[in-house]
């Protein structure tokens, strides 16, 4: 088998035996309740992606509307990242990340609020949940026929 790396748009022109994984590239822009936040890829040094306990992923600045994720972490872990700090969003703009956030906040309300705020996330950017889907699942030759089965799927 011939390894190669590739991207999705690239899969319908591969062979299933030239494949070695599919990985769908890193959306540029999210659009999460009112806001477009931008997306980043970024050394960790740049933006001090650090806390007490070690390293993280990625992180959300929500004054300039930016998520960064950190350049060397795995697809798998990309994806993840960008989940999490969207659900982030979700939940600032529902008033979780505010000083002042309303002690009623219930673990329901807080669950309610995420999923709501996914399914409104996953409905303005159906091609971000393409993206996880790939890069969550890693995709390997075994699933590409799979994924290009259901593609066209809307």
């Amino acid at each position: 088998m011939t390894k190669k790396n590739t991207t999705a748009p690239e899969i319908e022109s591969l062979e299933e035996d030239e494949v070695d994984f599919v990985r769908a590239e890193l959306p540029k822009m999210v659009k999460i309740g009112y806001q477009y936040y931008e997306v980043k890829k970024i050394s960790d040094g740049e933006h001090f992606l650090k806390n007490m306990d070690g390293e993280v992923f990625g992180m959300t600045d929500y004054k300039r509307a930016t998520i960064y994720i950190d350049d060397q972490v795995n697809e798998v872990d990309e994806a993840n990242t960008l989940l999490h700090e969207i659900l982030h969003a979700v939940h600032f703009n529902h008033g979780y990340g505010y000083k002042n956030a309303q002690p009623e906040w219930t673990d329901e309300n807080f669950v309610t609020s995420g999923a709501n705020g996914l399914c409104q996330v996953f409905q303005d950017n159906p091609e971000l949940v393409g993206y996880l889907m790939i890069n969550l699942h890693a995709i390997d030759a075994n699933s590409l026929k799979l994924y290009s089965d259901n593609k066209s799927v809307q």
